[in-house]
């Protein structure tokens, strides 16, 4: 089974590395730099807060991009410790778009691999599947769109993810990004996490944050409130 899981990694990056690079199409993805570092300090309601630390790289050798991030939190409930960070997870993916002519002329498809992992014993993770990118209209104030991710394959075996990634131009300043996934498990209860966040530009490198969330396999543990609310600061160097 272990030889099995390696051959499928090796073979999907074969595939990146093989397929041809997608050219930008204008209305494909909205534009954003080739590199991109953002850190956000969070103060949840629940008495813990949270440094979210994000990357992205476009422009890879093959076609490649690669995003991720990493939070650290405090723990739940301990205002007076709000400010230890003794908790983390790291979400990390490396995608391959496909070019559109291998897809029958649709635009916005990849292939992509994610690595997970988290404080605790047993919660690393791959995982892979397919993406799909288009554009939605909103707003005439900036670019909305949405990401759609079926990922049927996991290195635990422990099931599946759905997942759904939004960013929303409501008004020159104003946006909402965030998330659905919809964890599909094999041996328990199946769980939702999501996490939507209502951002306004200050100027050209701070933006005021306000972030709904809610884990259920927090929510699942009676000592924990799954949901949450936190208010921050996003920086851009």
């Amino acid at each position: 089974m272990l030889l099995y899981k390696i051959s499928l990694i090796i073979c999907t990056i074969l595939l990146c590395l093989l397929t041809p690079p997608v050219e930008a199409a204008e209305n494909q993805t909205p534009p954003v730099p080739s590199s991109v570092a953002i850190a956000t300090y969070y103060f949840d309601l629940r008495d813990f807060n949270t440094l979210n630390v994000l990357t992205s790289k476009k422009n890879l050798p093959g076609g490649l991009n690669i995003w991720g991030f990493t939070d650290f939190h405090g723990n739940h409930a301990a205002a007076d410790q709000r400010f230890d960070l003794t908790r983390y997870f790291m979400e990390y993916r490396l995608r391959k778009p496909l070019d559109p002519q291998w897809m029958g002329g649709l635009k916005g498809l990849g292939v992509e691999l994610e690595y997970n992992d988290g404080s605790g014993t047993g919660k690393n993770l791959l995982r892979l599947g397919l993406t799909y990118m288009h554009n939605i209209p909103v707003s005439a104030k900036g670019k909305s769109w949405l990401q759609w991710r079926v990922l049927p394959y996991e290195t635990d075996e422990s099931g599946q993810q759905l997942s759904l990634i939004h960013k929303l131009s409501l008004a020159e300043r104003l946006s909402l990004v965030g998330f659905t996934d919809f964890h599909l498990n094999k041996t328990g209860p199946n769980r939702w996490v999501t996490e939507s966040q209502l951002s306004y530009t200050i100027n050209q490198t701070i933006n005021a944050v306000f972030e709904a969330r809610y884990n259920g396999f927090e929510d699942a543990n009676p000592t924990i409130d799954g949901f949450g609310l936190a208010l921050g600061l996003e920086i851009r160097p």
